[in-house]
C-alpha cells in the first residue's frame, strides 16, 4: 500500500510537471526541439500538392513554409517502409539521425536503424522504388532512430519524393 501511494504521488507529480512544461509552455518546447515555430500547419493533398505549394509561393503574406508529408512505399525486393518527406530546413528531424546524415540531395535516403538491421542494410547501400518514370534509386545517407511506424520509416527530400511521383 505504501509503495502504491508513493508510485501514485510520483505519477501525479510527473503529470503536473509535464502538463506545465509541454502543454502550457508549448513555445519553449518547440524552440528546444525544433529550433523554430510555425504560425499554422496545412495538410496538403498529394494530388494537389504542386498547385497548393505554388499558391503559397505567390502569397505575399506567407514568409516561409516547410513541406512535410508521409506515405507508405515498398522498395523493390524489400518490406514496406513509411516514408516522410522533409524540407531541407526542417530541423526537428536532424535530431533523429544517429549515424551518417539526413538526406541532402534528391537521391539520399535516411532509414530507421531497425528497418536497416532487419533488412541487412548499411549506409551507402541502395534502395530502389518503382516510379512514374521507371525506377528511382536512393543511397542510404544516414540511420535514424525513432518510434514512428514501429521503426519502419525513412526520410526523403522533396526532390527525391518528386522523383518517385
Amino acid at each position: 500500500l505504501f509503495i502504491s501511494m508513493i508510485l501514485i504521488s510520483f505519477l501525479l507529480g510527473f503529470s503536473a510537471f509535464t502538463y506545465q512544461i509541454v502543454i502550457l509552455n508549448q513555445e519553449d518546447i518547440l524552440d528546444m526541439v525544433c529550433g523554430q515555430r510555425t504560425d499554422s500547419v496545412l495538410s496538403v493533398d498529394n494530388s494537389f500538392k504542386d498547385s497548393q505549394l505554388s499558391e503559397l509561393d505567390q502569397n505575399d503574406s506567407v514568409e516561409k513554409y516547410y513541406f512535410y508529408s508521409s506515405f507508405p512505399l515498398t522498395p523493390i525486393g524489400m518490406p514496406k517502409i513509411y516514408t516522410y518527406v522533409i524540407d531541407e530546413s526542417f530541423k526537428a528531424e536532424e535530431q533523429l539521425c544517429i549515424e551518417g546524415h539526413m538526406p541532402k540531395s534528391e537521391n539520399d535516403i535516411a532509414v530507421n536503424r531497425n528497418y536497416a538491421n532487419a533488412s541487412g542494410l548499411e549506409i551507402g547501400d541502395t534502395l530502389s522504388f518503382e516510379s512514374d518514370d521507371g525506377t528511382a534509386e536512393f543511397v542510404i545517407s544516414g540511420m535514424i532512430q525513432g518510434a514512428f511506424c514501429s521503426g519502419l520509416d525513412c526520410y526523403l527530400t522533396y526532390e527525391g519524393y518528386s522523383g518517385i511521383f
